[in-house]
C-alpha cells in the first residue's frame, strides 16, 4: 500500500461496516437512511473513527509528489479539452456567455 497505518497500527476497517451507497433513486436508498438515522451513535462512531485515522494517515513525500504530478496531467487535460470544446462552439455560430 502507498501509505502507512494510523497512529494506532491498524488498518481502518470501519468502511465495512456501512452499507453500500445507494444511488439516486435507488429503492433502498430511504431505508439505508432509516437504518442510518436509527443507528445515529454508531453512525457518529464510525465516523469519527474514520475520520482519526484519515487525520493519522501519513504519505511518502515520493508519492505525494506522483499524486500532485497526477493531478497537473489532468487539469492539463481538462483545460485543453474545454479549449477545444469553446472552438467546436464557435465553430457552429455559439457565443461565450460569461
Amino acid at each position: 500500500m502507498p501509505f502507512r497505518r494510523g497512529k494506532s497500527g491498524k488498518q481502518c476497517s470501519c468502511h465495512k461496516a456501512l452499507p453500500p451507497a445507494a444511488g439516486p433513486g435507488h429503492p433502498e436508498q430511504a431505508a439505508q437512511r432509516f437504518a442510518l438515522a436509527r443507528a445515529g451513535g454508531r453512525y457518529k462512531k464510525l465516523k469519527d473513527d474514520i475520520i482519526s485515522e484519515v487525520k493519522s494517515l501519513r504519505l511518502n513525500q515520493a508519492r505525494i509528489d506522483a499524486l500532485v504530478e497526477q493531478l497537473y496531467d489532468i487539469n492539463k487535460r481538462l483545460v485543453g479539452y474545454e479549449g477545444g470544446l469553446m472552438r467546436l462552439a464557435e465553430g457552429h455560430g455559439s457565443r461565450a456567455r460569461g
